[in-house]
């Protein structure tokens, strides 16, 4: 009996699974916060009444990313794949629509909500680890 092939199978790297709907969802919101960020940089749009998004936006874009490769086992290249058909998608929505844009500022309040939530909660374990190494 070869014993061999038992260890190459068991050794061998996950297949990556589909990106969940949760996924997509934490990808929406990094294509709508980059869309902001742009038009924030640019001088478009009114959303004065945001914070500038850029480097939050880029970080948690980072995070999201890596937590999205990490859980799938999906290539970096496919993620962003997902990012850029996500910031399409929401460019259709409002070239096609007037109203598109009171649905985008709903998405963005949310979006901003989730990031500013999950990057609040890894500076606090960022803060609480530093601490502890301190000591």
């Amino acid at each position: 009996m070869n014993i061999l092939p038992i260890f190459a199978l068991v050794l061998a790297p996950n297949p990556p699974v589909p990106i969940n709907a949760a996924q997509m969802q934490d990808i929406g919101c990094v294509a709508v916060i980059g869309i902001a960020a742009h038009e924030q940089r640019s001088k478009q749009g009114a959303l004065s009444n945001y914070p500038n998004l850029g480097e939050d936006g880029k970080r948690w874009a980072g995070i999201v990313g890596d937590r999205i490769m990490v859980a799938t086992g999906q290539p970096r290249e496919v993620v962003a794949l997902a990012i850029q058909a996500a910031v399409q998608a929401e460019q259709q929505k409002a070239a096609a629509s007037q109203e598109a844009s009171t649905g985008f500022q709903e998405r963005l309040t949310k979006c901003v909500g989730a990031m500013n939530a999950n990057l609040g909660a890894i500076d606090m374990a960022e803060g609480a680890e530093e601490s502890v190494q301190a000591k």
